[in-house]
This record gives structure tokens, C-alpha cells and sequence, in this order.
């Protein structure tokens, strides 16, 4: 091998060019997601630290929820370090899925590296290979806070020797098929998406059923794994082509193939009028455009499977679990599934509402609306798009589980307090926090996401815990209690809806005082 001549490319050629490629660009994008979580911990010093105490907390939760099942091994006989590994899978899957979607297809950076004399492939490896270090060092950093809070906490679990290298084997797989699952599912037409997901698909619930059942055989599910990683790298090796057609069919995404009448929103105009409901209607067709609540609704959908997945396989608890009886295990794991759909579905996701415009913000500031109209569209868009994922993280488990049907309407309530307290606090921080930051999104830095959850978090506790006190005073008969339940559900949806009013205005406020020195901020 040989360099090029002095004052030309200086790359490597050959096969050694295409190694040094892959690493030039692998490391390229590590030090730039590095240089913007240094510069988000710098301004932020205070809240970096209450962050990183919060997330000790929730480490010595989970540790401890997990000792407390591993002690009871009667009481959930078919639960093992699989779920632990089925959970990690999914989680780590979609979140390569997106960042995969962010920063290997839809960032100008990529259309730079493509126009250097490299070959697709390296290109395509170096962003692959950004995706699984970024995952493997969570993995990492996750593993080493469980071991450290273990030993100082003094928790008695005991960690089974084949759980290790199925760990690795799964810490691996995650980002591969999210990495492919997000390049396939970017193709188009649409028939050829359908086609070649087919092609994963049946590989992808494999690997959910060997994770979930890894206990029960470990030696087989690693021999499993370790073929299935065999074989997706090999499809990973062969598949520069379809990142490129992935990344031509984002830039020529320009518009959505929707045609429904539904899409034009006429029936909301007599409610909201015209100027509202055109301001809603491009919010949802350019959420569908540019596929950015997909990550969010995928999410959602993962949650209430996870719900129905863990009834069919636990049941009903025969003794208390930790402080709840044995009925108030499911409708609290329901209250919590609620929590997290809002705050997938309205809290995140607003918090890009205005960053992702990018550009187009200055066109929508310089039409005549004014900016109450223009969060009262994006806020009324952001709700349309959320309500179905939250519905279908409401109601399936009260209807399998036989929930009464005061109860399943009382946690109709909630989600409806939930999803409006979350939507005003998503379109206030998309505005307050502002980011422009093409490598994101739109969303927030780390930090202030961290601080968006706490903050979630603590108002949803309120919104839920407050009426379920009520639904719970098993002093009163039970006609008595459930009507007093559903009348305080109903007052704090309404305090839900106050607060959503309240974002929408001080959104709006924010919103007036963003120029254009804001762009690139």
C-alpha cells in the first residue's frame, strides 16, 4: 500500500484505506456527540450533578426490584435474567433505530462524507460502528453503577455466570438491528420497504424469544445469538447500497403520500377555526413527513406489549409485591405505563416541536399569525398525534385483566390529565429551550431532557396519586368510593387541561422572543 502523492487525497488506498476510513468517520462522530454533552455539562454544572444522583436512585431501584424477584423465585417461577436481556434488547434496539435515523441518514454530514472519495460502505460502517460504541459504553456505564450500588448498598443478588456473554451477545445484536431495522425501513417504494423488513422481521422476534427464555438454556440461545451476529454482519457487509437508496429517499422525501380526508382536519375548523387547524394539520403532516414521532409512537406501542406480555406470564401475585397488594399490582404498573407514554408522546416530543422547523421557523414567523395561534395548532397537532399511542397503552390491560369498569374509566381519566399536563410542559420547553442543532433533531441537550423527566415525573405523581388516594378509601362502600374516585379523576383532568394551558401561553411568550440570532444556538 502506498500514500497518495503530496498535495492529493491523503487518504489510504485499497483495503487499508477503507479500514482507516471506517475509523476516521467512527471517530469523527464520537468526538462530536462527545463536544456536545461536554458543552451541555459545562453550562449546566448543578443540574449535571442532581442528574447523575437521580439516575443512582434509579439504578438502586432497579437493582433492588430485581433482587426482590430473584429471592422470589416461586412466586414468579418463569421470570429470569431473560427479561432483564428481552428489556435491554428492545430499549437499546430502538434507541439505535434513532440515532441511526438522526445522525447516519438525515444529517447534512453524511452528504460530506459521501461526496469524499470513500467508498459507501465505509461511510455506512463508520456510522454503524458510532451507533454500537455509543450503546456498548451505556451498557457499560449501566453494568458498572448496578455493580458499584450492589456492593454499597449490600443487596444480595447473585449474578449467574452465563449471563455475561449473553450480555455481550445482546449488547451487540441491539444496535446492529436497529441500525438496519432504521436503513430498511427508510426505503421506499413502499413495497420494497415491506420486502426487505420482511427479511428481518422473523430474525427480530426470534431474538426477542431466545432473550426472553435465555435462563431456561443459556448455552443454547448463546450458540443462537452468536449466529444470528454472524449472519447480520454479513447483511450489514452487503447493504451499501441500500444505505445509499435510504439517504436519496430522505432527501427526496419532501411531502406525505396521505390523501385521506381526515388529514385536512375540516372537522376541526367549526371548533378551533381555520388558522388553528391549518397550523395543526402541518404539524401532523409534517410529523408524518419527516417520521420523527415514529420513535416515539413505536415506544409507546413496545410499552403496552410489554404490559400484556408480563400478565400472560406472571398472572396475579399470590402475596404482596414490596408495599402493594396483590390488586393493586397491575393498575399500578399501568399507572406508571401511562406516565412514560405521556412523557414519550407529549413532554419529549414537544420539547422539538420548534427546533425541528429549523429554517422553515422564519417562514412560519413571518406569515401573519400570531404566536398564541401558532402553539395552540402545534399543541392541538402535538395531542391528535399522541392520544392514539396513550389509548392503546390504556385500555388493553383493563379489558384483558377484567378491570371494573369504574376503574377502567377512572384511568381514562388519568390518562387524559397525563397527556394534556405533558403536552403543556413539551410545548412550553420546545420553546423556552430552543434547539436548532441539526445533529439532534430539535431536541433539547441531554441535561435539559434529564430535567424534563424529573420534572414530568413529579407533576404526574401529583395528577395520579392525588385521585387514586380518593379511588382507594376502602372505609366507604364500594359505589360510594368509585364515584368519588371518578369525580376527583375529573377534577384533576380538568387541573391537566389548566396546565396545558398555561404551556401553550408561556410557549407562546418564548416563541415571540425567538430571532434569528437564536438559529445555530
Amino acid at each position: 500500500m502506498r500514500r497518495a502523492r503530496r498535495g492529493g487525497w491523503t487518504g489510504w488506498v485499497g483495503e487499508r484505506g477503507e479500514q482507516v476510513s471506517v475509523t476516521a468517520i467512527c471517530r469523527a462522530e464520537l468526538r462530536s456527540g462527545w463536544r456536545r454533552f461536554a458543552h451541555s455539562v459545562g453550562r449546566r454544572p448543578l443540574a449535571t450533578a442532581v442528574m447523575a444522583a437521580l439516575a443512582l436512585l434509579m439504578v438502586l431501584v432497579g437493582v433492588r426490584i430485581i433482587a426482590f424477584v430473584a429471592m422470589r423465585s416461586e412466586q414468579f417461577p418463569d421470570e429470569g435474567y431473560g427479561t432483564i436481556l428481552l428489556l435491554l434488547f428492545v430499549l437499546l434496539l430502538l434507541r439505535s433505530a434513532g440515532m441511526t435515523q438522526r445522525h447516519a441518514l438525515r444529517a447534512h454530514e453524511v452528504d460530506l462524507h459521501l461526496m469524499q472519495p470513500v467508498a459507501t460502505r465505509s461511510v455506512m460502517l463508520g456510522q454503524f460502528g458510532a451507533v454500537a460504541l455509543g450503546a456498548t459504553a451505556l451498557v457499560a456505564l449501566g453494568v458498572a453503577l448496578s455493580l458499584l450500588v450492589r456492593w454499597g448498598a449490600g443487596i444480595p443478588l447473585v449474578i449467574p455466570a452465563p449471563f455475561w456473554p449473553l450480555l455481550v451477545l445482546f449488547a451487540l445484536l441491539a444496535p446492529l438491528c436497529g441500525f438496519l431495522f432504521s436503513v430498511l425501513g427508510n426505503l421506499q417504494p413502499m413495497s420494497r420497504k415491506l420486502r426487505y423488513l420482511a427479511t428481518l422481521a422473523p430474525l427480530l422476534m426470534l431474538l426477542m424469544y431466545l432473550a426472553s427464555y435465555a435462563h431456561a438454556a443459556p448455552a443454547l440461545v448463546q450458540q443462537v445469538s452468536a449466529a444470528a451476529l454472524l449472519l447480520l454482519l454479513g447483511y450489514l457487509w452487503l447493504a451499501d447500497g441500500l444505505y445509499l437508496d435510504a439517504i436519496a429517499a430522505q432527501r427526496l422525501a419532501t411531502g406525505t403520500t396521505l390523501k385521506w380526508r381526515v388529514m385536512e382536519l375540516r372537522w376541526l375548523r367549526r371548533l378551533v377555526g381555520r388558522r388553528v387547524a391549518a397550523v395543526a394539520r402541518k404539524e401532523i403532516t409534517s410529523a408524518i413527513r419527516e417520521r420523527d414521532f415514529l420513535t416515539a409512537t413505536l415506544s409507546t406501542l413496545s410499552i403496552s406489549a410489554i404490559l400484556l406480555f408480563w400478565y400472560y406470564q406472571t398472572g396475579i401475585p399470590g402475596e404482596e409485591v414490596g408495599d402493594l397488594a396483590p390488586h393493586h399490582y397491575y393498575p399500578g404498573l399501568l399507572a406508571l405505563a401511562l406516565y412514560m407514554a405521556a412523557l414519550l408522546q407529549c413532554t419529549l416530543v414537544g420539547a422539538a416541536l420548534l427546533g425541528i422547523e429549523g429554517r422553515r421557523l422564519w417562514v412560519l414567523k413571518g406569515l401573519p399569525v400570531d404566536s398564541r395561534t401558532v402553539m395552540q395548532g402545534k399543541g392541538l397537532g402535538l395531542l391528535l398525534l399522541a392520544l392514539p399511542g396513550i389509548a392503546l397503552v390504556w385500555l388493553p390491560l383493563p379489558l384483558v385483566a377484567g378491570f371494573p369498569w369504574q376503574v377502567t374509566l377512572f384511568f381514562g381519566e388519568i390518562a387524559i390529565a397525563l397527556t394534556l399536563a405533558n403536552a403543556g410542559l413539551g410545548l412550553w420547553a420546545g420553546a423556552a429551550f430552543a434547539s436548532f442543532d441539526e445533529h439532534d433533531r430539535g431536541n433539547p441537550d441531554v441535561l435539559t431532557q434529564f430535567m424534563l423527566i424529573g420534572a414530568s415525573a413529579f407533576m404526574s405523581a401529583l395528577l395520579a396519586l392525588l385521585p387514586a388516594s380518593v379511588m382507594l378509601m376502602y372505609g366507604l362502600p364500594d359505589g360510594t368510593r368509585y364515584g368519588l374516585g371518578l369525580v376527583a379523576g375529573a377534577l384533576f383532568a380538568a387541573c391537566g387541561y389548566g396546565i396545558y394551558r398555561l404551556g401553550v401561553r408561556s410557549a407562546a411568550d418564548a416563541y415571540r422572543t425567538i430571532w434569528i440570532d437564536s438559529y445555530g444556538a
